[in-house]
């Protein structure tokens, strides 16, 4: 399950939303920065390939988080973690 690589600069005044069909896969160890995390429906999906807890990939969440898709790989823990930063943040 490999889509094309996907290089972009995200701030908190960023949002991002992962469309259906599409999928993220996570590379990174710093924390990304966005304000809304929109996940579609389908088959819209973010995750990493790595159950490495040291090389954990971070989403820094300054708004709302969206789900409606598939967020990391199922039953296998795959090191994705989320700091939500704003003053008012919603998880649905």
């Amino acid at each position: 399950m490999n889509g094309p690589a996907i290089y972009a600069t995200f701030s908190a005044t960023t949002d991002l939303v992962v469309m259906n069909n599409h999928t993220v896969l996570m590379n990174n160890t710093s924390p990304v920065n966005v304000r809304n995390l929109t996940i579609n429906g389908g088959s819209g999906r973010i995750w990493k390939n790595s159950t490495n807890s040291a090389s954990m990939a971070y989403f820094n969440v300054f708004g709302n988080l969206v789900n409606n898709g598939i967020l990391g790989n199922g039953a296998t823990f795959d090191a994705i973690g989320f700091n939500f930063e704003g003053t008012t943040c919603t998880i649905s």
